[in-house]
């Protein structure tokens, strides 16, 4: 068994002296289950990004993450990192406390989704990373499961200007046009690294950035009609902020069920009080 004062180890919760910023910020249940995940993907106690991705599954930069997990422990030296480009199991509670549970603006936690998907720390993401990183939220919205449903073509359309920025730009224009699109990665995240170390093997809560349901609203010969898909919903979602029990989708106004004319239209949709969340506007200082 791990000494009281040593971080690192896959041994029992109360064997290993974790950091207090990781007690304050993730529940014990969190640190049980994330201990039990570590067992199963360093069952040598030490963790690199290979053993990493090759436990969880496919569809998110895990090796990419565990560069950035690695990064912010890398200062508390061998109790956190025991190898080069490794963690310890304290050094893993300790870098998701710094960066799924940070507490920080809006700003920075952009900045952890760009760094996913980013070739570089300061030059823009660029229309190919773009995309991946929207995309990739979108499957983390989705829990990992397949998609119901693809993107549009102009699924980016909306965000392309944004490419373009360099970094510090990117992040300020996501934090005020996406503002939930950081919470689709950080339940993801935590909520697969849970499961695996589960006792079902299940993740945690649906992701304040999930994609909407519209089933109830719209009926599946209406939804392969529509103009929007179920992954423009969510970007919409996205924008809108994070999802609560409160807020929902319903139709308003469906040609196929209210008929074609204006005056239906007009009927369903004309003193609607609630507003439709806008689209994502363009980059700050550039007219749209």
């Amino acid at each position: 068994a791990d000494s009281a004062g040593d971080m690192g180890g896959s041994t029992s919760s109360s064997a290993v002296a974790l950091p207090e910023e990781a007690k304050q910020r993730l529940t014990s249940i969190e640190l049980a289950e994330l201990q039990a995940a570590f067992a199963v993907m360093a069952p040598g106690g030490s963790l690199d990004a290979q053993s990493m991705a090759a436990a969880l599954p496919v569809g998110l930069p895990w090796e990419r993450l565990h560069s950035l997990l690695v990064t912010e422990v890398a200062k508390e030296g061998a109790a956190a990192v025991p190898q080069p480009g490794a963690l310890s199991y304290a050094g893993l509670v300790l870098g998701l406390a710094r960066t799924i549970r940070a507490r920080q603006p809006a700003r920075d936690k952009m900045r952890f989704c760009r760094f996913l998907y980013a070739e570089g720390e300061d030059g823009p993401l660029g229309a190919a990373g773009l995309s991946a990183l929207l995309r990739g939220a979108l499957h983390a919205s989705r829990s990992g499961e397949a998609a119901a449903s693809t993107a549009s073509e102009g699924f980016e359309a909306s965000c392309a200007e944004a490419a373009a920025l360099p970094a510090d730009d990117w992040a300020g224009w996501a934090a005020d046009q996406l503002p939930a699109l950081h919470l689709a990665f950080e339940d993801y995240i935590l909520g697969t690294l849970r499961g695996l170390g589960g006792p079902d093997g299940s993740a945690g809560s649906a992701s304040a950035a999930r994609e909407p349901i519209l089933s109830h609203v719209l009926r599946d010969d209406q939804l392969e009609q529509s103009l929007l898909s179920r992954a423009d919903a969510w970007l919409l979602g996205v924008a809108a902020g994070p999802a609560t029990e409160q807020r929902g989708w319903r139709c308003l106004y469906s040609s196929s069920a209210h008929g074609l004319s204006l005056s239906r239209f007009a009927h369903h949709a004309v003193g609607y009080g609630g507003g439709p969340p806008p689209p994502p506007g363009p980059p700050a200082g550039r007219r749209a």
